[in-house]
């Protein structure tokens, strides 16, 4: 997996120098009264609880990231056949936990993301596609906040461009992708954790 400094390049450039992390639009979920809270998930035999520290929590995601965005692709071809075959997801990088330094002139301190409760990783991805008897690599490079809600996690906004690999030209620019394959595959797995559906490391 190729170095991190172009792409955090590229997505700082998107997102400015003032990006305000504290803006970050958090998918809450519903408030209950204190006495309708809901309850902890059951977790079943052999599956773990959700981890409620943010670096145990990345490590679980990004080791099911694969299979969950392997699912939403294969949903995706079966709607629109438009491509010979479906993009398949081979692996991630490890987590990279170093922030983004926002910039001169920003409070680093009071709009950094532990302050304001949400959290940043970056990874990659590597995929595959098979077209016209020819194999097609992608590196994708991503910028996730998670933030803690009283429910668990939860994906606050995410940052993602593409490029190939091995890299023989730049990246694209990067691009808002919450909505996006790994958007989606992420919501799912969070999902799953918070229902006490993941196995443990």
């Amino acid at each position: 997996m190729r170095s991190w400094s172009v792409a955090k390049l590229g997505i700082l450039i998107l997102c400015g120098l003032n990006f305000q992390l504290g803006a970050i639009a958090t998918d809450k979920p519903p408030s209950f009264p204190v006495e309708q809270r809901p309850s902890s998930p059951i977790t079943l035999p052999g599956l773990a609880a959700c981890p409620s520290e943010f670096q145990p929590v990345v490590a679980l995601l990004l080791r099911d990231l694969p299979g969950y965005m392997n699912r939403v692709h294969q949903r995706l071809f079966r709607r629109d056949r438009s491509t010979t075959s479906a993009p398949y997801v081979l692996l991630t990088s490890p987590p990279d936990f170093e922030p983004l330094a926002l910039g001169p002139g920003v409070d680093q301190s009071a709009s950094s993301p532990e302050a304001e409760g949400v959290h940043q990783v970056f990874f990659t991805t590597l995929e595959r596609q098979y077209t016209a008897g020819k194999i097609i690599q992608l590196q994708g490079y991503h910028w996730v906040f998670l933030t803690q809600t009283v429910s668990g996690w939860r994906l606050a906004m995410m940052f993602s461009h593409f490029g190939p690999y091995p890299a023989t030209r730049p990246p694209s620019p990067p691009e808002n992708s919450t909505q996006g394959v790994t958007g989606q595959a992420i919501r799912t797995w969070l999902r799953d954790c918070r229902a006490g559906r993941i196995r443990p490391l």
